[in-house]
């Protein structure tokens, strides 16, 4: 796992990862760590285990609050999230929903950490081979390529119910083939984003402007699907929908910001909310919801 510069980073709720991990860590680790603690009866509790707890309890009294007070500035008429919108929306669903979530089936849990260690690897090998480009690594790429898998999966769903090991590699390539597409076409735009600071070149121009190979970039991504696809195929219980569950919740507890990532929008957003696993904490979610509950409809 990558040394974080900040050993708040696993515990970070808001977006723009400045971590040399390059957002491997960012948020996610976090969120399942609260999940394993509450899930504790107090007295069995660890000393780490009652600090994470004490967290968890301040940062969803604190997104509580933030999403009531956004709610009470929202107009009915309003169709399209402003930038407050979806802050308090997506924190309010990473720190409350996703979390009361993972603590009632502790097993999915478990699984979907060790698929966050995957990510957390992946991003410490590219960062070696690309030091000090963590910023560029940040812009989305580990959640591009979970919105790719769970697109991919979903095809997978309309034909087989069953992950096989040996379909693995041909899953792998076709996520990266999504991710580059996507990255290619992004430019990383969100709907209350002004004209003067809308960006004009797609993500994955960014990427190579940069010096991210493309070669590196696919070994990577191609990789880490991989490894998550036998992982799968080993478990027996394991099925397509209960992977694409946890594929669809990492990329929301990863993305900076889902608002400006129209991949973990229509991918994992989207289907979330209609199968009412996330944005249903609290009545103050429910007119912000419908901002969210709908395809992507704005310019990239």
């Amino acid at each position: 796992m990558v040394k974080c510069s900040s050993s708040s980073c696993q515990h970070a709720t808001g977006s723009g990862c400045v971590c040399t991990c390059g957002h491997g860590n960012h948020g996610a680790k976090a969120r399942i760590r609260w999940a394993k603690a509450l899930s504790k009866e107090v007295s069995q509790r660890n000393s780490v285990e009652k600090a994470d707890a004490q967290l968890t309890k301040k940062q969803r009294s604190r997104a509580k609050e933030v999403l009531r007070k956004q709610k009470e500035s929202l107009k009915q008429s309003r169709t399209s999230p402003r930038k407050d919108d979806a802050n308090a929306f997506f924190e309010a669903n990473r720190t409350i929903d996703i979390v009361n979530w993972l603590i009632e089936h502790p097993t999915t849990c478990d699984q979907m950490e060790w698929v966050a260690d995957q990510i957390g690897e992946a991003a410490e090998n590219l960062l070696l081979q690309f030091p000090g480009k963590h910023r560029r690594v940040a812009d989305h790429f580990w959640c591009d390529a979970l919105a790719a898998l769970a697109s991919i999966l979903a095809e997978l769903l309309e034909t087989s119910n069953q992950l096989i090991d040996d379909v693995a590699e041909a899953i792998a390539e076709k996520v990266w083939n999504s991710v580059e597409a996507t990255r290619d076409e992004e430019k990383g735009n969100a709907p209350y984003q002004q004209q003067s600071t809308r960006k004009s070149t797609s993500r994955l121009s960014r990427d190579y402007q940069e010096g991210l190979q493309e070669a590196v970039l696919k070994q990577t991504v191609e990789t880490l699907v991989k490894k998550i696809i036998k992982k799968a195929s080993a478990e027996p219980e394991m099925t397509v929908e209960t992977l694409l569950l946890q594929i669809r919740l990492l990329a929301i507890l990863f993305c900076p910001g889902p608002y400006a990532h129209r991949a973990v929008w229509n991918n994992c957003v989207v289907p979330l909310i209609k199968d009412e696993i996330i944005a249903k904490s609290s009545e103050d979610m429910e007119d912000l919801k419908r901002l969210f509950d709908q395809p992507w409809s704005w310019d990239l």
